[in-house]
């Protein structure tokens, strides 16, 4: 009877000291723009050209801290890809200058582009994420 007591003192001193932080924000309703980003289910039914992008998954549910960590490679990409889109503005410049090209044609901008999401789980039980910005 006293190794039970101590077996589950232990255990709720063990669960209690777990850190819970993602597991609320997860459990709350997603935060996302809805004006500016659609998650798509994984439907082969509704949309047979997602076979032609995923192999042997399932479809798959995103949490917020999904969301943030897309957020971040998005933007991690955009700053990345920027000085490339300023090179081309250089070059297009050169090029045509009748054109009149703008800078800021050139530079990405993530709130300018509709996200698409596709989420999906493959056999590993990771989940993959195919974004388009249109």
């Amino acid at each position: 009877m006293m190794k039970t007591r101590i077996f589950l003192l232990l255990l709720l001193a063990l669960t209690s000291c777990t850190k819970n932080e993602n597991k609320t924000i997860d459990q709350e309703p997603l935060k996302i723009d809805t004006t500016r980003v659609s998650i798509i289910e994984y439907n082969l039914a509704n949309n047979p050209e997602c076979k032609f992008i995923f192999e042997d998954v399932t479809n798959a549910e995103l949490t917020n801290t999904d969301l943030k960590k897309i957020e971040d490679a998005i933007d991690r990409i955009i700053k990345k890809q920027n000085p490339k889109e300023m090179e081309w503005y250089e070059r297009a410049k050169k090029m045509y200058p009748e054109e009149n090209y703008k800078k800021e044609d050139f530079v990405l901008k993530k709130e300018e582009y509709i996200r698409r999401y596709l989420v999906v789980k493959n056999k590993k039980g990771q989940k993959e994420v195919y974004v388009a910005m249109v």
